[in-house]
């Protein structure tokens, strides 16, 4: 039962449920192994993901205390338009300890080769509550290089 005081100055009593807290994370690290490619580009920055590439990040829980068992972890477009569901159950998590957790992504094989920009992480607990997102990375495509030539280009002679 919750008491409710009116600006008028009355009180109702109303019929209230408190629902437990939403679960919770923290990212406490993360490192980008890009594939061996031909083309020699490397990205200079470390919150850059290659399409191509592997993101590897931990997570510690917050709430609840422990990481359950059931509990998933949802990478989301920032713009929703592809996702996909990390857990213990398929290999993509894995218990550091109660509270932290090792996740892996490869973009190129959870979202395919249509999906860029930036990417966000939160929980999904076993009944389907889902958490606050957090920024993870941003996906970038890699363009391949074939081949580069240089023009040469004739000198001009003073007169």
């Amino acid at each position: 039962m919750a008491h409710v005081a009116l600006k008028d100055g009355r009180l109702l009593d109303l019929d209230t449920v408190v629902e437990p807290p939403r679960p919770r994370i923290a990212l406490l690290n993360k490192s980008v192994q890009s594939a061996p490619t031909s083309s020699g580009i490397r990205l200079g920055n470390p919150d850059e993901l290659p399409q191509d590439g592997q993101m590897s990040f931990f997570l510690k829980t917050e709430i609840p205390a422990t990481f359950p068992r059931a509990e998933k972890i949802e990478v989301e477009t920032d713009d929703s338009s592809a996702d996909v569901l990390l857990s213990l159950a398929d290999g993509t998590l894995v218990l550091e300890d109660a509270q932290t957790v090792l996740g892996t992504l490869r973009p190129l094989k959870s979202f395919g080769p249509s999906v860029f920009g930036p990417l966000r992480v939160r929980p999904v607990s076993e009944n389907g509550e889902r958490g606050d997102w957090q920024p993870l990375a941003k996906l970038v495509r890699i363009p391949a290089l074939k081949e580069v030539r240089c023009q040469t280009v004739p000198t001009s002679r003073a007169a």
